[in-house]
């Protein structure tokens, strides 16, 4: 949780495309969920969205597990549990994508729990966050001198693509299938 994909588009970045990530040494330590972008979500959601920061161009990776299912789900899903697809001793995962929704204003790949999907369906899953709103999809006739300047949330998830298909191997991800296993909500 918590990897960032890009450089942070804060200060003299803030309404520039998206960049490659400064690259670090060692070991990242990523166990916590990244804040989530600008966004003035519905007043029922405001809890989920307190921490927030223009910093926020981070995604989290859920590795299959081995832990045991709560016994709620246990007992109600052993017939679709054994339904779900294995790799039969594959090398790699396939990896699933999963853009999270709500009108490009608000929302955070932070707020999807990947873990029981990756276990159960034997995958990574990746949630992740984008720009959203005016800093990720401003209009270019609002600022004749940037023409450019726009949809800069839909290059922040084509960033994220590029930086899994580089980089999913190191998780035990297939990177050959990272772009054909993409699904987002609303």
């Amino acid at each position: 949780m918590g990897i960032p994909y890009a450089t942070p588009p804060v200060n003299a970045n803030r309404l520039s495309p998206t960049r490659a990530p400064t690259k670090w040494r060692g070991v990242l330590t990523a166990v916590a969920h990244p804040p989530a972008c600008p966004q003035r979500p519905p007043k029922k959601y405001q809890r989920l969205f307190q921490h927030q920061s223009e910093d926020c161009l981070y995604l989290n990776i859920y590795v299959p597990g081995e832990w045991p299912l709560p016994q709620h789900l246990r007992a109600r899903n052993v017939a679709w549990a054994a339904l779900l697809p294995t790799r039969d001793g594959a090398a790699t995962s396939p990896v699933l994508v999963l853009l999270h929704g709500e009108s490009f204003e608000w929302g955070s790949g932070s707020a999807y729990d990947g873990s029981l999907l990756a276990t159960l369906g034997d995958l990574i899953v990746v949630t992740l966050n984008f720009r959203l709103g005016i800093l990720g999809f401003l209009n270019p006739h609002a600022e004749p001198h940037r023409p450019a300047v726009t949809n800069n949330g839909l290059m922040d998830q084509l960033a994220a693509l590029h930086w899994l298909h580089e980089n999913i191997a190191s998780f035990g991800g297939d990177p050959a299938h990272v772009r054909q296993t993409l699904c987002g909500v609303s």
